[in-house]
């Protein structure tokens, strides 16, 4: 198991790297980049705020996600109840969506893992903790 595959919440969903071709292709990409979201109910705030399973963040406030680094970067910087604009891969196109942050905490404690962000600049975990 990688650190990509391992799942965490985001907005009530759950989401993964896209880290194999089957994902990749299961959604109709040509790349590795972006979040999937694997699992979307429609009661979480993800689901009430237009996000479905299967759709990929690619892009959060004009910043593209290239794994889930990326993403939490620019996420924990959004205060609470401010929009985040997001492009979503969804039936192989970019759907442009809004969605206020979520005043949740920023990383569950309840993932399977916490991520360590390592100096800005470098786009890497420096390590996992279990």
């Amino acid at each position: 198991m990688t650190l990509s595959s391992l799942a965490e919440p985001v907005m009530g969903a759950t989401v993964t790297e896209i880290h194999s071709d089957e994902v990749k292709s299961s959604v109709g990409l040509t790349d590795y980049d972006g979040l999937f979201l694997k699992t979307v109910s429609d009661d979480s705030y993800a689901g009430q705020k237009g996000l479905r399973t299967g759709d990929v963040i690619r892009e959060i406030d004009g910043v593209r996600v290239t794994d889930r680094n990326s993403f939490w970067t620019v996420y924990n910087l959004v205060p609470a109840g401010r929009p985040m604009a997001l492009k979503i891969w969804r039936n192989q196109a970019l759907t442009d969506l809004s969605v206020p942050r979520s005043a949740a905490p920023r990383r569950s404690t309840t993932s399977p893992a916490s991520f360590t962000p390592a100096p800005a600049g470098t786009g890497r975990t420096t390590g996992v903790k279990h």
